[in-house]
């Protein structure tokens, strides 16, 4: 993070914030003013399509793969929507997606992803989960169906994402951030108790306070947004998200499965919850045969 221009800026920033310049932020934000509402889009938006890559099955690393006779496919058990698991019998197996980190330094943002980089080098990349594109489509789908006809107004919508350790869910929070940021979504995006960004039309701003209680012009800001909460709930046990973001559009928040943490935020927000589904057996091939992919 670095700061923003202040000479050359008009934008005033939110109470307890500092303007900021992100390079993921111009990378990603559309400069189209043309772009739709998300709950009108079909699929990812282009401005992020633009970095997500493809590794075919058919590379080799999927052959490396247990047989279907000789592992369970957990997704496959369970009846709601998730990951694809394996192919059926006879059927061309899909392949993987992912973003090369080292390729789109941009792309970069906050520790998890830094630390990547640094570990893998010149090889960093993650791949894109079949269950974060899932729960982004569950996410809209919801939105739109929230939306009144008559008055154009939105109910607001909160989900509880979860799963074992090293499922995904850091992982799946930079997803669904870029993926707002790639269909001009206003997000704030709170990393820990104290730490939170604000992304808008006007730009990056940052604060390092909690959010005040009662502030109208965060307020409205808010309203007109998206939250995602990056905190884990076994590392801050007694927190839970400011009673202010419970008026945003839609709030998620991303964290292990403790139970007081996920019972509160249910309770108190009516929030739904998310299981994420365990990988598929080709996204296990791809992250254990081809060292390149988190």
């Amino acid at each position: 993070m670095t700061p923003a221009d202040t000479s050359t800026t008009s934008v005033s920033p939110l109470h307890g914030f500092q303007c900021c310049s992100e390079a993921f932020y111009d990378a990603l934000w559309p400069h189209d003013s043309d772009v739709g509402l998300i709950e009108d889009s079909v699929g990812e938006p282009p401005a992020l399509l633009q970095f997500i890559e493809a590794l075919p099955a058919d590379d080799g690393w999927l052959g490396n793969n247990p047989t279907e006779e000789d592992s369970m496919d957990v997704d496959s058990l369970d009846g709601s929507e998730g990951g694809d698991g394996q192919a059926q019998s006879g059927e061309k197996p899909s392949g993987v997606r992912f973003i090369d980190l080292k390729a789109h330094p941009a792309l970069v943002f906050e520790s998890a992803l830094r630390h990547e980089v640094l570990r893998h080098r010149d090889r960093a990349a993650f791949i894109i989960r079949d269950e974060y594109r899932l729960f982004m489509k569950h996410a809209i789908t919801c939105l739109r169906n929230q939306r009144s006809e008559s008055a154009h107004t939105y109910y607001p919508l909160r989900f509880f994402v979860t799963g074992q350790p090293g499922i995904g869910k850091t992982f799946g929070a930079y997803y669904m951030l870029y993926y707002l940021l790639a269909s001009r979504q206003s997000v704030l995006f709170i990393i820990s108790p104290k730490s939170m960004y604000y992304f808008s039309a006007n730009g990056v701003q940052y604060s390092s306070h909690k959010l005040p209680e009662r502030d109208d012009k965060i307020l409205e800001a808010i309203q007109q947004s998206w939250v995602l909460i990056d905190v884990n709930g076994g590392d801050h046990p007694n927190w839970q998200p400011p009673p202010v973001v419970g008026d945003a559009r839609c709030v998620v928040w991303t964290s292990s499965p403790q139970e007081p943490a996920m019972r509160r935020f249910v309770d108190h927000f009516d929030a739904q919850k998310w299981f994420m589904l365990a990988w598929t057996n080709k996204e296990i091939a791809a992250a254990t045969f081809v060292p390149s992919l988190l």
